[in-house]
C-alpha cells in the first residue's frame, strides 16, 4: 500500500488523543466557515483557543495571527493544531516542527468526530468518500435513513461542517458525513457503522505524488471500523483504496442499476422507476446509498418511497430548463475530467457540451474526447482551458470557443437540436473566473433563463 503523510508523523493518532489535546491550548489554522466552526466547538470544550489565517479577520474575540505561515507566537505552548480542509499542510508543519515540536495536528472533521463520539457514544455514523458522487450519495443516504424514522444530520464536506453543528446543536443519533481526501489526511479512525468509497480516479495530483497516494488516503475512511462492519465500494477501485479484509465488502454492479428496479447485494430489489436523478452515474450513487440502507434494515418499500422524493443536489446534473425542445443541465460540480465523463456517459441522448475552466494538474482530456465521440453533437468551450480542449475535441465534433457564459449558452442553443441536452460539465475548476463551482452554476442558470425569455416556445421549468 502506498504511504503518504504530509504531516510527517505529527498528526494526532486517535480520537482520544484529539479529545485530550483539545482541552489545552489549540491553534486553529484557516478561519473560514470550517475554521470558525472549530473555534466555536473548542471554546465550548473550554480550550485556550487562538487562530491563524494569512488574512485574519479582526472580529473573533481571541488572539488571531496573520502572515504567510504561523508566526512563533501563534504556536507558543500549543498542544493541538486544527487545520481547515483547504489549508496545505506544508504551510504549517515546518513551523510546528520548529516552534511547537510536541504539538500534534488534526483537522476540523476529525475534531468534530472526536467530540461526537465522546458526547454521544451510541451514535451511528456513516462515512462517504470518493472522487465523484460522494455528495449525491451522502444526500440520498440521508433521505433513506430519515425515511426509516431516524433523526439524521448530513454534512461534513457537504453542507454545514460537523464542528459548527456540534457547537450549536444537540448531537443527533445518526450522522451521514461526506469526507474529502483532505479531511481524511488527519482522520485517525472511528467506529463508523458503514463506509462508502464511490470511486477513485485521478484528482488533486498537485497535492498527492501519484494516484496510489491519493487512493490510499481515500481508504482511510475505513480506519477504526469494527470487524464485520459494511464497506461499500464502486467497481474498479485502485488497490490502495480497497477496504481491509475484515470488513464486509459490497461492490456495486454497474450492470444492475439501470431500469425500473435495482438489484442490491445478493438479491434485494428496490423499485426506482420514480427516481428523478439523471444518468447512470447517479444511479451508481443511489446504489451505494441503497446498499447501506438495506444492510441496516430499511425496507425496500421505504427506500422506493423515499427515492421518489429525492431532488438532485444543485450543480450536479440538475435540470435547469427546456427551451425549444432542448433540455439544459447544470453539472458545474464536474470539476475534473472523470466527473464530466461520468455525467456525459450517463445521458441517454445526444448532447452539446459546455466545458472549460482552470484545468487540474495531471488531468488528461483523452477520456473526455472519448465520451464526446460517443454521443456528442458539438462542444462550446470557455475559460482558461478552452483552447486546449478545442484542439482535442475539434477533431471529432464542431467546437466554438466563446468569451463568457451568455455566449456559451447562445452558441449551444444554436448547435443543439430538439431532443438534445445541453450540459454544463466543465471538466475543470472554476477559479479562472468564478469564486467556486456554485457561482459558475448559478451564472449558467441565469444565462439559460435569460435565453428562455427570448425563446420561440415558453420554457419548461
Amino acid at each position: 500500500m502506498a504511504t503518504f503523510d504530509p504531516f510527517l508523523g505529527r498528526a494526532a493518532g486517535s480520537l482520544d488523543e484529539i479529545r485530550h489535546r483539545a482541552r489545552g491550548r489549540v491553534l486553529v489554522v484557516g478561519l473560514g466557515a470550517s475554521g470558525r466552526g472549530a473555534l466555536e466547538l473548542l471554546a465550548r470544550r473550554g480550550a485556550d483557543v487562538r487562530g491563524y489565517d494569512r488574512t485574519p479577520p479582526a472580529d473573533l474575540g481571541i488572539p488571531v495571527f496573520g502572515g504567510e505561515t504561523p508566526p512563533p507566537e501563534a504556536l507558543e505552548r500549543v498542544d493541538l493544531v486544527v487545520l481547515s480542509p483547504g489549508v496545505p499542510p506544508e504551510r504549517v508543519v515546518p513551523a510546528m516542527s520548529f516552534h511547537a515540536p510536541n504539538a500534534r495536528a488534526t483537522g476540523e472533521f476529525a475534531l468534530g468526530l472526536a467530540h461526537l463520539f465522546e458526547v454521544r457514544p451510541d451514535v451511528e455514523a456513516f462515512l462517504v468518500t470518493g472522487t465523484n458522487g460522494k455528495s449525491t450519495t451522502t444526500h440520498v443516504l440521508a433521505h433513506l435513513l430519515e425515511a426509516s424514522g431516524r433523526d439524521v444530520f448530513a454534512g461534513g464536506n457537504l453542507g454545514p461542517s460537523l464542528a459548527a453543528h456540534l457547537a450549536s446543536d444537540p448531537p443527533r443519533h445518526t450522522y451521514v458525513l461526506e469526507a474529502s481526501s483532505f479531511q481524511l489526511e488527519t482522520y485517525p479512525g472511528a467506529p463508523a457503522r458503514a463506509a462508502v468509497v464511490t470511486n477513485v480516479t485521478p484528482d488533486h495530483l498537485d497535492r498527492y505524488p501519484d494516484l496510489a497516494a491519493y487512493a490510499a488516503t481515500k481508504a482511510r475512511v475505513f480506519a477504526g471500523m469494527a470487524a464485520g462492519r459494511l464497506a461499500v465500494v464502486g467497481p474498479g477501485l485502485p488497490s490502495p483504496a480497497a477496504p481491509p479484509d475484515d470488513l464486509r465488502r459490497v461492490e456495486i454492479d454497474p450492470n444492475a442499476v439501470d431500469g425500473p428496479s435495482m438489484r442490491i447485494g445478493t438479491g434485494t430489489t428496490v423499485e426506482v422507476a420514480a427516481l428523478r436523478l439523471v444518468g447512470h452515474h447517479n444511479r451508481m450513487n443511489v446504489a451505494c446509498a441503497l446498499a447501506v440502507a438495506v444492510d441496516i434494515g430499511v425496507s425496500p418499500e421505504t427506500c422506493a418511497e423515499a427515492l421518489a422524493r429525492v431532488e438532485p443536489l444543485p450543480h450536479r446534473c440538475a435540470f435547469v430548463a427546456r427551451i425549444d425542445g432542448v433540455d439544459f443541465y447544470d453539472d458545474s460540480k464536474a470539476t475534473n475530467v472523470a466527473s464530466a465523463v461520468a455525467t456525459l456517459r450517463g445521458l441517454d441522448r445526444t448532447f452539446v457540451l459546455i466545458a472549460g475552466g482552470r484545468a487540474k494538474p495531471g488531468d488528461d482530456p483523452t477520456p473526455l474526447v472519448d465520451a464526446v465521440a460517443e454521443k456528442g453533437r458539438a462542444a462550446v468551450l470557455v475559460g482558461e482551458s478552452a483552447e486546449v480542449l478545442a484542439r482535442h475535441l475539434g477533431r471529432i465534433v464542431p467546437v466554438d470557443v466563446v468569451p463568457d457564459m451568455d455566449a456559451a449558452v447562445a452558441a449551444a442553443r444554436a448547435m443543439a437540436q430538439p431532443g438534445d441536452a445541453v450540459v454544463l460539465a466543465p471538466a475543470a475548476a472554476s477559479y479562472d473566473r468564478y469564486r467556486n463551482f456554485e457561482e459558475r452554476g448559478r451564472d449558467f442558470a441565469r444565462a439559460v433563463h435569460a435565453a428562455a425569455s427570448h425563446a420561440d416556445t415558453p420554457p419548461h421549468p
